[in-house]
């Protein structure tokens, strides 16, 4: 017999959905040392916190450079206090107030410690249903 199998979110897209798991992606590769970051998670019009055009290269030193000021690195907590998305324009923009704890040597106390970090992400070009991030803006790097 033939057997066909579909994926439910093809036909009913969850636009928010897909922004909040790029955005935690995102968030979860900066604040855990131990998370690999996906590049298939950026756009190849990538932007620094000034709007200018960067290389994905360049991104992932900053944050392998914010990661090596401490021994430890992990994220306690996110929200996101806002999200917006522009479904015609296929562009988002999420705020999000990050908790972590860092210490700075093996045998350290832990300080918990809270940043502010805004994404803005565009549809894939390539995937409905994709959702990439576009311009990233802390002051951490």
């Amino acid at each position: 017999g033939w057997v066909n199998q579909f994926v439910y979110e093809e036909f009913y897209p969850k636009i928010s959905y897909d922004v909040r798991s790029a955005a935690a992606t995102c968030l979860e590769s900066i604040f855990n040392k131990n998370v690999i970051i996906p590049e298939e998670y950026f756009s190849e019009d990538l932007k620094d916190s000034i709007g200018l055009s960067i290389e994905l290269d360049e991104l992932f030193e900053k944050i392998k450079n914010f990661q090596a000021l401490h021994h430890q690195l992990k994220i306690v907590k996110y929200d996101l206090k806002q999200v917006e998305i522009d479904a015609e324009n296929q562009t988002a923009y999420v705020a999000a107030e990050v908790i972590y704890k860092t210490q700075t040597a093996k045998g350290k106390r832990f300080i918990t410690q809270n940043n502010f970090i805004e994404l803005y992400l565009q549809q894939s070009k390539y995937m409905e249903n994709w959702w990439e991030i576009k311009q990233v803006i802390t002051n951490l790097f």
